[in-house]
């Protein structure tokens, strides 16, 4: 599944979906880790219903000492390394392309009151006037 991250996303992948994992499941993850919510996936990796998760990288604090996945035995992490391939960047660079087209797409068409003018020629438009 490929989903890029937006802000309201966060927490997305957790209690609606993490319980419908196949049993001894490995979750690879190579996106955002602030997708998944850290509690129901702690409790999906200390329930068995995941056997590991393989993030690629995890925000600041998500490891530290009383949160739900510090010291879990069956979650990986890796540095973030995802981004360094010529086909991840080639990738992003097509969603950009694909993201700029949709926004020009929905640029509203010129104004019906555009009055095309010749150089030299100034229009008075409070008067209605044309002047040389």
């Amino acid at each position: 599944m490929l989903l890029h991250y937006f802000t309201r996303y966060h927490g997305l992948l957790g209690e609606r979906f993490l319980p419908h994992c196949k049993p001894d499941q490995v979750i690879v993850s190579i996106a955002n880790s602030n997708l998944f919510d850290e509690h129901a996936l702690a409790h999906a990796l200390n329930s068995g219903r995941v056997a590991a998760a393989w993030l690629d990288s995890v925000e600041p604090g998500v490891l530290d000492e009383g949160r739900p996945l510090a010291g879990m035995p069956s979650l990986q992490v890796t540095p973030r390394v995802a981004s360094t391939t010529r086909e991840s960047r080639l990738r992003s660079a097509w969603a950009v392309v694909k993201r700029i087209d949709e926004l020009l797409s929905l640029t509203p068409a010129a104004q019906s009151d555009f009055q095309q003018t010749t150089p030299g020629v100034v229009l008075d438009q409070e008067a209605g006037t044309v002047s040389p």
